[in-house]
């Protein structure tokens, strides 16, 4: 009862956001995401225990870092003084896919699937594509939808992964219920929307793959933006937020994030789409 008020209080159900009328039969059919609208709104994004004693994560193709993302760095603990949670407000509604891009949607547009895990199938999220091949991915998508796709700012998806509660995932607190993770698996992605999605209607928000956002990496908050633009760095490194097949479970709070180098591939990092609502 609690899950629909809030879904049908914050998140309209898009079924397609392109320019052409035809219905969404499948993922794999179909250029057009389907999406749900964040509503404006405030929230506290972050978590004062969710990075504590950071370490390097290792993933297939490297070293992911939640302080620098270079490979075999040490990774700084928290500095004193750092800042762990922001207040954040959401000046705008926006869309969000409810699920990750998928194989079938990335062959759709760019004329091949770069995916380690192709055998899942047109319907799993696709994978081994850098920060930098996401953005041309939406670059052609735009062109040739009419629309303006993009990635989200760590914000707008911190916001949608809490969906208006403080649950320790993205979706809950029970993490084999919303997520594919190291533990349920078997060393592999699984097709999208196939666990429980969250109060808005978003799935996959933690697991099955972690999911590339705008903002450039930062070990901590100071010197945020509070209003749900990206926050632009120096250097390669983007961050990933959500999770993977690969993690453990303390990696999968709804709060952990860590930096990735940008030109880089991972078997377990893909990405969404949202829209800024005009």
């Amino acid at each position: 009862m609690i899950k629909s008020k809030l879904q049908n209080l914050f998140a309209i159900t898009l079924p397609t956001l392109c320019l052409l009328a035809a219905p969404l039969q499948s993922r794999a059919e179909t250029d057009c995401p389907e999406m749900v609208v964040i509503h404006a709104g405030s929230f506290e994004m972050g978590a004062p225990k969710a990075n504590a004693g950071r370490k390097p994560v290792e993933i297939p193709g490297g070293t992911m870092l939640g302080g620098t993302s270079m490979l075999f760095s040490i990774v700084p603990q928290p500095k004193l003084g750092s800042k762990e949670t922001l207040q954040v407000k959401i000046p705008k509604p926006f869309a969000i896919c409810t699920t990750e891009v998928t194989q079938g949607q990335w062959r759709s547009v760019m004329g091949s699937n770069p995916s380690e895990f192709y055998r899942c199938g047109d319907d799993c999220p696709v994978e081994s594509v850098s920060w930098n091949e996401a953005k041309e991915f939406i670059k052609r998508l735009n062109a040739r939808t009419g629309k303006q796709y993009r990635l989200p700012s760590e914000q707008e998806w911190a916001y949608a992964c809490q969906a208006g509660l403080k649950s320790e995932f993205c979706g809950g607190n029970e993490l084999d219920t919303v997520a594919w993770y190291q533990r349920n698996a078997e060393n592999t992605t699984h097709p999208v929307a196939r666990k429980h999605s969250n109060a808005w209607g978003i799935y996959d928000m933690s697991g099955n793959v972690w999911e590339w956002v705008e903002d450039g990496w930062h070990e901590d908050f100071n010197g945020a933006p509070t209003d749900g633009r990206p926050w632009t760095g120096e250097g390669p490194n983007r961050v990933v937020r959500g999770g993977s097949w690969f993690s453990d479970a303390p990696s999968m709070h709804g709060a952990r994030r860590f930096g990735f180098n940008q030109a880089e591939r991972s078997n377990n990092i893909g990405f969404r789409l949202v829209k800024t609502i005009q």
